[in-house]
């Protein structure tokens, strides 16, 4: 086991990639070498694991090799639904092998058993029937999952494990924990362990073979764990009393500890490269550098036994059908866990059906029928398609775990895609059936078995084809934002150019090929040849007819519908699909030539369509399996700083790999000092005196029999069981527990931060603190390390000053104070940094001085709250956090602070301790005293075992107060604290104190320091900023907005003014309105980023209100949809020629009123879609909400279903659908006033009676129904178009032209609702403080 330290950005990270293989980003020298050789035995080698070097043998790592060197980074990533066992389950079957040879099945057998053991070592035990969970799922707890993500990397049986600062989050007892259990795995499976470290005791030092020190990238030591201090001492640096040896070693890594380190009259290093050069010439190092050659002489590097090695092994200890068996299980296990989704589905789209079919319900059969089949096949075929539009988010969510799995060599990508298909076909299946079926019945569709057989056939294989369609894409993309908006397009091109908004003959050649690709046509067609293939409907309006021509006869009339011949009653469906789609009915069955005989006729059948959908089916599996193999997810660019352009205040050093420039903290900030006695000054303004024996003057808080318990079916006790305690001024309480004990409740608790559950007890404050400024003037730093990601450090710090800080304090002065605790905290190096998310940007130590720094600048007047401050920091940046405690406190600041692993040295810099155990119970309240004697001695004097001289603490009190320790405690010390005279006394000041505070209300109001306008000002400010620097975003907004306006109107360029020409203009309104189903999801998911920020830190620090935080991406978004608006109108208006449609009068005013539409919808879109997920917590239930919605409006405003045409029930749809007037307003701006000019397939011909002219004969109908003849003075054939305008088609959709003015009105007002909407959902359901108080005084 090797042990590496170092600080944050010493090169720790980068070491342990490059050892295992995670080498994106990382450019590695040609002179460096790597030698696998001499690994045990793996499955049968002879020649041991295989001779690698650099360069070649790379790849080998990360592809053939990879199932033997593993890494373990800090992020926990599992599937939420599966519980703590089943997930070990199946990491424990795919490393376990079928057949394996004689000798290593023995070793494997043995191995699984201790793996077993290793786990319940790991505590994890009592949890392994629970939910794993993530940020969105409840479930365990976040060091449950950092310990399950230890245990399934130990089932791995990887022969290399590199773990990068896998304690972090841990507390000492489950570090303990961890590192014992992996040195006995190496000890009874021979495999190496790599493990880095940030903080470590001297227990777990101990544990460890050898040790590696890093410094700014140079190595300063390698060698044995215990010749490692006495080689810093023999070169004349010297260990503090009571400091471990890996803080020793660690602390030699801060230039500022040198000096005082050093033993005196010894020259002083100046950089890492001087201690490098102090290493390099050491004996130590010269043992080293003969040790690698001897090894490389044993094991030299020669490709023979890396080609014998290829050969002999793979990665994969189970074959692919055992992979297919485990997905499989793992598959139906999460939908066993979490079936509600996909039961809402079914059921969702079968509510849907039942809907979309009572729209249509029962449609005669005759012509008047044939756009409203056409439109319901059209709508059906869609929705079976796009079913399936959530899948490449799905395979977003679970493709970094499907990532790790591979890297383990557990499963195959491909494997697993497999499972995924056959795991969901149930699902589908019962989707189709609940959707097809009513929608099929409900709407009266050709009433034969094969008919019905046929149309479910289509309609599932167009499912199952979309589906492999969109997770090829899902598979193939690298980022999920970055497919939004080309899968928006592609799903915009199959839905038009399915071939009923543009039909087959209105096709542009230059889109025409993707009708040919479109198996949403092939199914559109075939559906249609289906339904009105050897058919006959009845005409239901003659042209002629009515009064004057009651005895025309039938050969002087003609059927009012494209594909009618004069003189005939009923039209043949084959000859309507024909001309109007230019459909084919042998089309539906010709791909391969099938002879069968029916008695003495011969049928045949051909399979074109269907053929071409199981074609494209079988293509898009094959390319989904292969990128699922083979492609990756977008890697991070590392925590690399980066600044803003016109920031001039970068550090000079280069920045590595893990974010810390060179330059960093060579020497304490200059500010340093002055920024302590400015703070030191400035926290003593506006202080009350009341008492001349306890001044409180100063911020106080006390606590008494506080209890907190969420309400449960089980009755399960409290998770804090009368607690009592104080924080007094000038003073820094340590809150320390095991895992679970209720720190961080406690401190949610005193911050009034919960929003469940029942308090009893009272919470007490100095009377100059009264309970509505109490949390605005309290300072909470979390645990979560949660910024704005496209934010500078500055700008963040300035946001807090500027909204917390008390109004008296000008804004120069707020911003100076700014720069005061960049000074005190040494963020000068990276202050204009952008904050980045984790894993870019900045790192761990820089986010938690930037999280700690956010509270100082607020100036608290009261307290000071911190949870785990020093989690996941190296030991020496631990002692400054620490440091930075004591100053504050120094001047007068009163703070309360969990720590989980404290170094010796961190222990004695806190006064007080207050010690959970388990249940949230009170072990020991009181003084710490140096070197921790109060703590020590009481334990001691209760029947603890003795703390040796040498041992931590703070660690001594985990052990004896720990119930799985090495030696279990009989000691119940909740009982002996309870007894104790330590308690009597602290409640004997607790009496006293009483008489001098007020009762805090912890349901009381909550104030703000600036008022409304301020607070709206700032924060629409930082949104705007935050957006502009979001690109990605914008990007895929100005792309998607762009793309689909420029599609639809190159699809339908120019239109002509036919009736079929106004009809594709007609949908090329409606295919724009459509555009709403892709913005929301961007919007949606842009508003929940926003949000969590919001309500993570921003609305419990009282920063500003919650209205302001809706106002704020109302007037963001609605801004940038405006420019969007323009966009569209530029790309979609003139081309399709809408231009043309008005006269020179009248031209701007269409153009203005359609532009204002556009803008109106985009308004409607940003502010129905925030409204919609105010109120909810989950994106993916608002999105298909929304999207439901929606979808209604499509179908009842109008376009595909006339309003005379709806149900009675349905007709009041038509008016409160918001569709139904930016349509009608649109249309009547673009469209108005147009006068039609029949096509000559569109004409209808017919003779005449008698001897009258067409213009006689048909003067009596056009005055009363419209239209106007091709030739008035024909005597012989009569060519009649029913339209003469527009006017007449808008008639027969309830659109007048009068009400364009109106309708735009009306849009508008929507948009108003949906604001007011938004606040009413947000205060109602997310707003609330919903937290039960009880006081009670004793």
């Amino acid at each position: 086991m090797l042990l590496v330290l170092g600080r944050p950005g010493s090169g720790c990270t980068t070491l342990l990639k490059t050892i295992a293989g995670e080498t994106h980003g990382i450019s590695i020298g040609k002179d460096s070498q790597l030698n696998y050789q001499g690994s045990r035995p793996v499955r049968g080698l002879e020649d041991g694991f295989t001779k690698l070097y650099l360069g070649f043998d790379q790849k080998m790592i990360q592809s053939t090799y990879r199932g033997s060197v593993s890494y373990l980074a800090e992020l926990d990533v599992h599937f939420p639904t599966l519980t703590i066992g089943e997930t070990l389950v199946i990491a424990k079957r795919a490393r376990t092998p079928a057949e394996v040879p004689l000798p290593i099945q023995k070793g494997r057998t043995a191995g699984l058993d201790e793996q077993e053991e290793s786990v319940t070592s790991l505590g994890l035990s009592p949890a392994l029937g629970t939910r794993v969970g993530n940020d969105f799922v409840p479930g365990v707890s976040g060091g449950e999952r950092k310990r399950l993500s230890i245990a399934e990397l130990l089932l791995a049986q990887t022969t290399l494990q590199c773990w990068d600062n896998s304690t972090r989050g841990l507390d000492s007892s489950n570090a303990t924990k961890f590192i014992r259990t992996l040195r006995q795995n190496t000890k009874t499976r021979g495999n190496a362990a790599i493990v880095s470290l940030y903080q470590a005791s001297e227990e777990l030092y101990k544990m460890f073979d050898k040790v590696m020190v890093l410094h700014e990238g140079q190595q300063i030591y390698f060698g044995k764990t215990e010749s490692a201090k006495g080689y810093m001492e023999n070169r004349g640096f010297r260990c503090p009393s009571r400091v471990t040896t890996p803080d020793f070693l660690t602390s030699l890594t801060n230039s500022t500890s040198w000096e005082r380190n050093l033993t005196y009259g010894l020259p002083l290093p100046k950089t890492a490269k001087d201690l490098a050069q102090i290493w390099k010439k050491s004996p130590e190092y010269q043992y080293l550098t003969e040790e690698i050659r001897r090894y490389n002489n044993e094991n030299p590097k020669t490709k023979s036994s890396v080609k014998k090695a290829i050969t002999s092994y793979a990665p994969y200890y189970v074959s692919i059908r055992s992979q297919l068996s485990i997905c499989i299980s793992r598959g139906l296990l999460r939908l066993k866990n979490d079936i509600a989704p996909p039961v809402s589905g079914i059921i969702g789209n079968c509510v849907l059906a039942v809907i979309l079919g009572s729209v249509f319900f029962d449609l005669a059969e005759d012509t008047d029928s044939f756009f409203g089949r056409s439109a319901l096949i059209f709508f059906t075929t869609l929705l079976n398609a796009f079913v399936s539009g959530f899948e490449p988010g799905m395979l977003w969510e679970q493709r970094p775990i499907v990532e790790k799995h591979r890297r383990y060599a557990f499963l195959r990508p491909f494997v697993d895609a497999i499972a995924a298909m056959i795991c969901d076909l149930p699902n589908k299946i019962l989707t189709s059936i609940f959707f097809n079926v009513p929608v099929y019945f409900l709407s009266n569709l050709r009433r034969t078995p094969q008919a019905f057989l046929v149309f479910w056939l289509f309609s599932f294989t167009c499912l199952l084809t979309m589906s492999m369609i969109f997770r090829t894409i899902g598979s193939m993309s690298s980022t999920l934002a970055g497919s939004m908006a080309p899968v928006a397009v592609f799903m915009l091109m199959l839905m038009m150019y399915t071939g009923f908004t543009l039909p087959t003959p209105s096709m542009h050649p230059w889109f025409r090929w993707f009708n040919y690709l479109n198996p949403v046509g092939y199914t559109f067609e075939s559906l249609m040849i289906n339904e009105f293939h050897n058919r006959t409907f009845q005409c239901s309006q003659f042209v002629p007819s009515g009064s004057g021509y009651l005895n025309v006869s039938l050969s002087n009339s003609i059927c009012n519908v494209v594909g009618a011949s004069a003189g005939r009653q009923a039209i043949d469906g084959d000859d309507y699909i024909n001309i109007t789609y230019g459909y084919n009915a042998s089309h539906i069955w010709r791909f391969v030539q099938l002879h069968v005989r029916l008695e003495t006729e011969r049928a045949k059948f051909s399979h074109r369509n269907f053929g071409i959908l199981i074609v494209i089916t079988v293509f898009g599996c094959a390319t989904h399996l292969i990128a699922a193999e083979y492609s990756s997810m977008g890697k991070g660019k590392g925590e690399v700083l980066v600044f803003r352009k016109k920031s001039n205040r970068r550090p000079s050093g280069k920045v590595d790999e893990e974010g810390i420039p060179s330059d960093i903290a060579k020497n304490p900030s200059p500010q340093l000092s002055a920024a302590v006695s400015q703070l030191e000054t400035s926290t003593e303004k506006s202080r009350c005196v009341t008492d001349s024996v306890w001044q409180p003057t100063l911020p106080f808080l006390l606590w008494d029999n506080l209890s907190f318990k969420i309400k449960s079916a089980d009755n399960s006790p409290g998770l804090l069981q009368g607690l009592e305690g104080w924080v007094s001024p000038g003073t820094v309480t340590a809150l320390m527990g095991v895992s679970g004990a209720g720190k961080t409740t406690l401190l949610n608790v005193l911050a009034n931060r919960t929003y469940t559950g029942v308090i009893t007890g009272d919470v007490l404050v100095d009377p100059c603190s009264s309970s509505s400024t109490f949390a605005r003037n309290l300072a909470y730093a979390q645990q979560q390390d949660v910024h704005l990601p496209s934010s500078t450090v500055r700008e963040a710090l300035a946001f807090s000053a500027l909204l917390r800080q008390p109004s008296h304090y000008s804004r120069d002065e707020k911003l100076d104070y700014v720069e005061e605790v960049i000074g005190l905290l040494d963020m000068s190096c990276f202050a204009d940094a952008v904050i980045g998310v984790p894993g870019e940007g900045l790192n761990a130590e820089q986010r938690k001085r930037l999280t700690i720094g956010l509270e100082i600048a607020a100036r608290p007047e009261s307290l000071l709250f911190l949870d785990e401050p020093t989690s996941g920091l190296d030991s020496d940046t631990a002692m400054a956090i620490c440091a930075l405690l004591r100053r504050l406190a120094k001047s007068g600041q009163a703070i309360l602070c969990t720590v989980h692993q404290p170094s010796a040295l961190m222990f004695q810099n806190f006064d007080r301790l207050l010690f959970l155990g388990p249940g949230g119970r009170s072990l020991y309240f009181g003084e710490i005293a140096e070197s921790g004697q109060a703590v020590i001695d009481y334990f001691e004097a209760h029947g603890a075992r003795q703390c040796d001289p040498t041992e931590n603490p703070a660690e001594w009190i985990m052990e004896i107060t720990s119930q799985s320790g090495q030696e279990e405690t009989t000691i119940d010390w909740e009982a002996t604290w309870q007894k104790s005279e330590n308690r009597r006394q602290a409640k004997r000041t607790t009496a006293k104190l009483r008489g001098k505070l007020s009762l805090l209300r912890l349901d009381g109001p909550h104030r703000y320091e600036q008022h409304f306008s301020r607070q709206l000002y700032w924060v629409t400010i930082r949104l705007f900023k935050h957006y502009w620097r979001t690109p990605s975003y914008i990007h895929s907004k100005a792309l998607l907005c762009t793309l689909t306006a420029l599609f639809i109107s190159f699809s339908f360029w120019m239109s002509v003014n036919s009736v079929q020409g106004l009809q594709n203009q007609i949908f090329a309104i409606f295919l724009l309105l459509t555009i709403f189903t892709n913005l929301d999801q961007q919007i949606i998911s842009q508003y929940l980023g926003n949000r969590t920020i919001f309500e993570t830190r921003e609305a419990p620090s009282r920063i500003y209100s919650w209205p302001v935080f809706v106002l704020s991406n109302l007037l963001v978004e609605m801004a940038w949809q405006t420019l969007m608006s323009v966009v569209i109108f530029a790309c979609w208006y003139y081309p399709v020629g809408m231009f043309r449609n008005g006269g020179h009068e009248d031209m701007a005013e269409r153009g203005g009123l359609a532009l204002l539409t556009i803008w109106s919808f985009m308004l409607f879109t940003s502010t129905s879609s925030i409204a919609i997920v105010a109120g909810m917590e989950s994106g993916p239930t608002a999105v298909n909400i929304a999207q439901l919605l929606y979808s209604l409006s499509l179908i009842f405003c109008g376009v595909l279903v006339p309003p005379h045409s709806l149900p009675s029930f349905w007709k009041f749809m038509n008016f409160v659908t918001p569709v139904t007037y930016f349509s009608s307003s649109l249309m009547t701006a673009s469209l108005g006033k147009v006068a039609i000019r029949c096509s000559p397939s569109e004409t209808l011909k017919f003779p005449t009676a008698g001897r009258l002219t067409c213009g006689e004969y048909m003067q009596s109908y056009i005055n009363s129904r419209g239209g106007y003849l091709v030739d008035a003075a024909s005597a012989s054939e009569c060519g009649f178009c029913p339209y003469s305008d527009i006017d007449a088609v808008y008639k027969n959709m309830g659109i007048r032209y009068q009400d364009r003015w109106r309708d735009l009105g009306i849009t508008l007002a929507y948009s108003t609702f949906n604001v007011a909407l938004a606040m009413l959902l947000y205060w109602r359901f997310r707003s609330h403080n919903k937290t039960q108080i009880k006081h009670r005084t004793e």
